[in-house]
């Protein structure tokens, strides 16, 4: 029997595949994936076709699922959210499809309801346009974190009509984390009758739990939903999210035919069934201890890079809970090379659990070059 079943040619092609990739990640220090994770002990989950089916918590006809790892997976990020014991629910599912799933959400509840996005979340804006919802854009402040009189001036235009606030906790620019006191006392200002508050933490949901966090900016913030994205920070082949909503509220989200279905908690009914067990494998291996270390050792990653780029003049900065470090844009050259995230006059460069020092003195050498 041959060692493999694919022609020369198709290997030559795979290799050349996996050489490139290894040599890109050694420069991904501006996007917001975390490199830094091992699996192949899961290597013989992938034998069988799962797949997880609607609402994980409950029963499926398809018995090839992973949907026990989903649950404890969504008990442990309840935790870290401090989401309401008694009536949180959630699930596992891409990347993007979190926040689809909350504007869905919003738009369902509050159909006459007018949306507010930062100008910096341009996902959020697509999102909207291809749900045909009505959104306003409010302004960012240059640190990236939305502007909270823009905010209230576009409400008091609109005051008599339900608000649904797209804020941000850790924009992909800049790691912005919006103030969601600010936002909150525009709408209690206001007086407006219904609201709706979907924050997207794509990034910093998988970092802010792990520091010592004073400003409000989980399910005790007065937060309806919540998507986090793990691939960033934690780590995974396939890009994936924890969607996590108050069971309350999502009862009002779904029709009698999905209550009967159990498909009420999802957007899509079929997702892949491996990621929850990616989670699951992270957290017994790595653990909430090592996981509070590798987010310090981020921050203290970011602060090397701030101290060495303001050696050469750049002028460098990061938010306080953020690993983001915003700095003077390089040559497109240095900012194609680096994987680095670029917009108008400054990069980024996001710390994350695989970058070094080493790293970050060959691209400080490099921008000196």
């Amino acid at each position: 029997m041959p060692d493999s079943l694919l022609r020369d040619e198709d290997n030559k092609q795979l290799d050349e595949l996996y050489g490139r990739l290894q040599q890109e990640s050694d420069f991904c220090i501006g996007f917001p994936w975390n490199a830094k994770f091992t699996y192949s002990e899961l290597y013989r989950v992938l034998e069988y076709p799962i797949k997880n089916n609607g609402d994980p918590f409950c029963k499926r006809l398809n018995h090839l699922n992973s949907q026990i790892f989903e649950r404890e997976s969504i008990s442990i990020f309840a935790g870290l959210l401090e989401a309401p014991k008694s009536s949180h629910r959630g699930y596992v599912t891409g990347g993007t499809e979190g926040n689809l799933y909350g504007v869905f959400y919003a738009c369902e509840l509050l159909p006459d309801g007018i949306s507010y996005c930062s100008e910096k979340n341009y996902a959020l804006q697509r999102l909207l346009r291809s749900l045909g919802a009505r959104g306003k854009i409010v302004r960012a402040r240059k640190d990236g974190c939305i502007d909270i009189d823009h905010l209230n001036e576009l409400r008091t235009e609109n005051q008599h009509i339900p608000a649904i606030i797209l804020a941000n906790i850790g924009t992909i620019l800049k790691g912005a984390i919006d103030d969601l006191s600010g936002i909150h006392q525009v709408l209690s200002e206001i007086s407006i009758e219904k609201e709706y508050i979907h924050p997207d933490a794509v990034l910093s949901g998988m970092i802010l739990p792990f520091l010592n966090m004073v400003l409000p900016w989980n399910f005790k913030a007065g937060i309806d939903r919540f998507s986090i994205g793990l691939h960033k920070m934690m780590g995974s082949p396939l890009p994936c999210s924890v969607v996590l909503t108050d069971h309350s509220r999502l009862s009002r989200f779904s029709s009698i035919k999905e209550k009967k279905s159990g498909i009420k908690s999802t957007i899509f009914a079929s997702r892949n069934a491996s990621s929850p067990i990616f989670i699951r494998y992270a957290f017994w291996t790595i653990g909430i201890n090592r996981f509070k270390t590798r987010i310090k050792k981020c921050c203290a990653t970011a602060d090397n890079a701030i101290k060495k780029l303001a050696e050469i003049v750049l002028s460098t900065w990061r938010h306080r809970y953020s690993t983001t470090v915003v700095f003077d844009i390089p040559s497109e050259s240095l900012t194609s090379r680096w994987l680095l995230f670029a917009s108008g006059s400054t990069a980024d460069i996001i710390a994350k659990p695989h970058i070094s020092g080493v790293q970050i003195d060959r691209f400080v050498e490099d921008i000196r070059v």
